[in-house]
């Protein structure tokens, strides 16, 4: 039997998934899932129109718990604004002429027909400094 913490990995990689997809539908190209880093982590990391989006997926099993959005807290966002620092750096993109970075948030609320329904909010926090 799979224990609490293994359900909530599976259920944040189906989450993380349904993203994804939810993101090529609309352009986007994803570049990196679950980037890592110390002291910051990233659930996807995509590509669109000139601008490297990291991207902080929440999902939610009930839509009446409000948005999975609310979850994401200011030790969330620290962390993101980490990894996406050292991401940059890491793939030496500070310096690439026009190259634009920004934060993305998409939650996810499983219906109570089984219906996902996509929460898209942009530029949710300010751009990393490279």
């Amino acid at each position: 039997m799979a224990t609490a913490p293994d359900e909530r990995r599976k259920t944040g990689a189906a989450a993380e998934n349904e993203a994804a997809k939810y993101l090529r539908r609309k352009g986007y190209r994803i570049l990196c899932r679950n980037y890592a880093a110390t002291g910051g982590e990233i659930d996807l990391i995509a590509f669109s129109k000139g601008t490297v989006v990291f991207v902080e997926v929440k999902y939610r099993s009930r839509d009446d718990s409000g948005s999975p959005l609310e979850a994401i807290d200011e030790r969330k966002r620290k962390r993101a604004r980490n990894a996406a620092a050292h991401y940059i750096a890491a793939n030496d993109l500070s310096d690439e002429p026009g190259l634009e970075f920004r934060f993305d948030a998409v939650g996810i609320t499983e219906q109570a027909d089984g219906k996902l329904r996509f929460e898209h909010v942009t530029d949710t926090l300010e751009p990393p400094r490279p």
